[in-house]
């Protein structure tokens, strides 16, 4: 409201979280490598989504929700497809991530009576494939949410780099 603001929670989900998973099943330890990836990746690849399991029309929501982050990873491909490559597999933890990132902070937002949610850190700067995702999750609940320019510097470390630059 106005000038005032409330942090009302957060979660241990985020950019480290995508670098130590990335580490391991992508072989990928830099985060500007993995969101170029990420970009690159098709997560229906390597998630299981709502249409894979309701093939037609006659499905609870939209095809393209996921059902399983990663289910794909743990399957033999069958005769007309390819394993999930090193990019799908990024664009999968990239949207697991930030589906579950946007969920806690739409459900906080709703368990306080807020409209508007707003997220600053370093891993959403020029990063599409999470912050469609922060964006829209919420925007289903009829929250608005923002994603702070130069939102790297949101956090006190940030803050006193910005300060003494």
């Amino acid at each position: 409201e106005g000038d005032s603001h409330e942090r009302v929670g957060g979660t241990a989900l985020g950019g480290g979280t995508l670098v130590g998973l990335a580490s391991r099943l992508c072989d990928c330890d830099d985060f500007e490598e993995l969101r170029g990836m990420a970009e690159r990746g098709e997560r229906r690849r390597a998630d299981l989504v709502l249409a894979d399991i309701y093939p037609g029309d006659d499905r609870p929501l939209p095809g393209d929700v996921t059902a399983s982050s990663l289910e794909k990873l743990a399957r033999q491909p069958g005769e007309h497809e390819d394993a999930p490559g090193r990019d799908d597999v990024a664009a999968a933890l990239m949207g697991m991530v930030g589906e579950n990132v946007a969920l806690l902070a739409a459900a906080l937002a709703v368990s306080r009576r807020l409209s508007t949610i707003v997220y600053g850190g370093s891993s959403l700067r020029e990063n599409p494939a999470l912050t469609q995702l922060l964006v829209a999750i919420p925007a289903l609940q009829g929250l608005r949410a923002l994603i702070l320019p130069s939102g790297e510097y949101s956090g006190a470390v940030g803050a006193l780099e910005a300060a003494c630059d």
